[in-house]
């Protein structure tokens, strides 16, 4: 049918044509594309052109641009995999973004630039160079302040998509006319599958947020409309650690619309190496969330209050276990004695130099209870702390 339509197309009808490519993309076509474009239903620059209906008519379909940032700071050895599952989605209305994080002269950003050689003749990618390493919140924003797409979708350096996670998420983000799409995440420590992440819808997603920091899996599951991160203002620059989460708090307090997709579209990628901050550090950033967004959770009851409190604590011992800060976990221990699990305890006790008037609480605690943590806890320290 569109071989027989371009019987009728005159070099007017053309020009009438080419116009209205450069209206909706600013692009020049050349008049021999034109006809390659109406015969073969040709794709060019986000634009489908499937035929005419009639003289001087055609139906055309923009297809929404996705801009995919993926900032960088020593991810050489990583970071090829990243762009490389970026450029193999299925839908191909997109740019990749690079943003090089890496101090000028660095082994990092030389080595970086190496792994990112052949990629960087494809015309949909480009690179941005920091002037010197900023934070992974301004190598974000650096990305979405040039990023043309309608649909920005965040990917770091050492985690990859799925060939659908684009497709989905957009097909998705429009079904429902959302602003934020996530999906499940499956997480691979040395490169063998660890563990699922099932990222499940909620009704306050503001409060599940804060109890659950970790609650989308990592910050390579974020797909959000541009014009939502353009309203938020970006990422806090003024965190070096948990942009994600203060992103999420922000577009939740301001009722943004989010929707998850039952099925693996994201790789997460863990290995050995502990990467968490300091317990200082983390004090100071629950610090900040609590007093940037108090307002909205003094709202909520007392009960909530506190088991919100409890969820900040618990995540601030975790670290202070990971970090093995006696100072930490002995004060956040201090704020739970009284409501933390067997797991904690034994964590807890794991760790080298406990207290022992603290060994004897946990004893004194559960004594009562035929519990056989205890007994894993007189094996880990052979004192004489039981009767």
């Amino acid at each position: 049918m569109i071989g027989a339509l371009l019987s009728i197309i005159n070099e007017d009808e053309i020009l009438v044509i080419k116009t209205w490519f450069r209206r909706i993309n600013n692009i020049t076509v050349r008049e021999e594309s034109v006809r390659d474009i109406l015969c073969n239903q040709y794709y060019i620059h986000g634009v489908w052109v499937l035929g005419c209906c009639g003289r001087l008519e055609a139906i055309i379909m923009i297809k929404d641009k996705v801009s995919i940032i993926i900032p960088t700071f020593r991810g050489e050895e990583t970071v090829a995999r990243a762009v490389k599952s970026a450029l193999e989605q299925d839908y191909d209305s997109i740019e990749v973004i690079v943003v090089d994080d890496n101090e000028p002269n660095s082994e990092h950003r030389i080595e970086t630039e190496k792994q990112l050689g052949s990629f960087l003749k494809n015309n949909q990618i480009q690179l941005i160079k920091h002037d010197s390493n900023m934070n992974g919140s301004v190598a974000r924003n650096t990305g979405a302040r040039v990023a043309s797409g309608e649909y920005l979708s965040f990917l770091d350096d050492d985690d990859e998509y799925l060939p659908t996670r684009i497709s989905k998420s957009i097909d998705r983000a429009k079904e429902d006319r959302t602003d934020l799409v996530f999906s499940n995440v499956l997480v691979k420590k040395n490169n063998k599958p660890s563990r699922l992440i099932n990222v499940k819808e909620v009704d306050d997603w503001f409060l599940e947020t804060l109890m659950n920091e970790n609650i989308i899996g990592t910050g390579s599951n974020l797909f959000v409309k541009k014009k939502i991160y353009d309203e938020l203002g970006g990422f806090d620059e003024n965190l070096v650690r948990n942009q994600d989460v203060e992103f999420l708090l922000n577009a939740f307090s301001k009722d943004a619309i989010a929707v998850c997709i039952n099925e693996i579209l994201v790789i997460k990628h863990e290995n050995d190496e502990l990467h968490v901050p300091s317990y200082g550090e983390m004090c100071s950033i629950k610090q900040y969330l609590k007093a940037k967004y108090n307002t909205f959770i003094s709202a909520y009851s007392i009960e909530t209050v506190r088991a919100i409190v409890d969820r900040a604590h618990r995540s601030l011992l975790k670290n202070a276990i990971q970090n093995k800060n006696q100072e930490g976990i002995y004060t956040e221990k201090e704020m739970l004695v009284n409501k933390l699990s067997i797991k904690e305890l034994v964590e807890i006790a794991m760790v080298k130099n406990t207290e022992l008037s603290f060994l004897r609480k946990i004893y004194d605690k559960y004594r009562a209870i035929k519990i056989s943590s205890i007994l894993l806890l007189s094996k880990l320290y052979p004192r004489k702390w039981i009767e």
